[in-house]
């Protein structure tokens, strides 16, 4: 059975694994492809696009971009209020 997890976030937004580290957990998870999906920015994804191959993971490169007015650090992160992006290659 295949493992995917497309939605996960690197220490380039608000969590709190490096994107190389983010591969290497989802090797060690069996985790077959991951989407790096950071809130509002792409800063992450060459990282993570370079460390997928060496640990034989692949990576999607995406954003969750926050849709809600107003200052981001006051905005609550929903469904509602975000989209998850899927970038091309």
């Amino acid at each position: 059975m295949n493992y995917i997890d497309l939605h996960t976030h690197t220490t380039a937004s608000d969590g709190t694994l490096t994107p190389e580290q983010l591969v290497t957990e989802a090797a060690a998870l069996a985790l077959e492809v991951i989407a790096i999906t950071d809130h509002d920015t792409i800063a992450g994804l060459a990282e993570g696009l370079s460390a997928g191959p060496l640990y034989r993971v692949e990576v999607i490169p995406g954003v969750e971009i926050n849709t809600a007015r107003g200052s981001p650090a006051k905005a609550s992160i929903s469904p509602l209020r975000s989209a998850l992006v899927i970038l091309p290659v």
